[in-house]
C-alpha cells in the first residue's frame, strides 16, 4: 500500500497508507485495497493537489455523521447546502475554514469559512471509512444513521443506482470486502472487493 512520509506518525499509529491529499488513479489490475487518510491541509495551507471549486460562508457546528475523526465536521453553507465530512486545518488551530470533498475521487474541494476557530472535539466509536470504491467502479458514501436494514444488516453506505453496502466493510488481505445489494422483495447480497477506502 502507498504511504506518505508526510504523515508517517499517523501511519505508524493507525496502520494506514496515506496520500498527501487525494489518491492517484489506480492501475488496471490493483493488487490490494488502497487505504487513504484524507489530508486536505498541510503546513502551508490547502494542499496544492486540490482544486478549489468554491469558497462559501457558513457554519460547522456539529461533528461529522460519516466520520469519527476528531477533525471531521458537518457543515452548512449560508445558502443552505450541507456537506459531510468537512475537515478542519489541524496545522492552524485558529483557522476557521473547513475543507469539504463532495467526491473523494476528484480533486475538487469546497471551503467553508466560518469566521471562528473550529475546536477539535473528542470522538468515540469505531473508525470506519466514510467512502469506498467497489470493484464495479461505484463510489459509496457512509449513511448515518442507516436509512433501513435487510435481514438485520443496516444499509451503511449508499452507492447510487439504488445500491447499498449492508453491514460494515471487512478489512481483509489483500482486498477489503463488503456485502452489496439492491433492496427489494428479495434482496440478493453479493460479496464484492473494495478497491479504495477513505478515512
Amino acid at each position: 500500500m502507498r504511504a506518505s512520509l508526510f504523515f508517517c506518525v499517523l501511519l505508524c499509529v493507525a496502520g494506514l497508507s496515506l496520500a498527501q491529499a487525494l489518491p492517484p488513479q489506480l492501475g488496471e489490475n490493483p493488487q490490494e485495497t488502497n487505504v487513504y487518510l484524507v489530508a486536505p491541509f498541510g503546513p502551508q495551507g490547502l494542499s496544492a493537489d486540490l482544486t478549489l471549486s468554491e469558497t462559501l460562508t457558513g457554519r460547522c457546528d456539529a461533528p461529522s455523521e460519516r466520520s469519527v475523526r476528531p477533525d471531521a465536521w458537518r457543515c452548512q453553507s449560508a445558502d443552505g447546502r450541507s456537506f459531510d465530512p468537512c475537515f478542519r486545518n489541524t496545522f492552524n488551530p485558529l483557522d476557521g475554514r473547513a475543507a469539504c470533498l463532495p467526491n473523494p475521487v476528484l480533486t475538487d474541494v469546497i471551503l467553508i469559512e466560518t469566521g471562528e476557530a473550529l475546536v477539535q472535539q473528542p470522538r468515540s466509536g469505531t473508525a470506519q471509512p466514510w467512502a469506498v470504491e467497489l470493484s464495479n467502479g461505484l463510489i459509496c458514501t457512509r449513511t448515518s444513521p442507516a436509512p433501513f436494514s435487510v435481514g438485520g444488516l443496516n444499509a451503511e453506505y449508499a452507492c447510487g443506482q439504488q445500491t447499498y453496502i449492508f453491514g460494515q466493510p471487512e478489512a481483509r488481505e489483500p482486498f477489503w470486502r463488503a456485502y452489496v445489494g439492491t433492496p427489494g422483495r428479495s434482496a440478493r447480497l453479493i460479496f464484492l472487493r473494495l478497491l479504495r477506502v477513505w478515512f
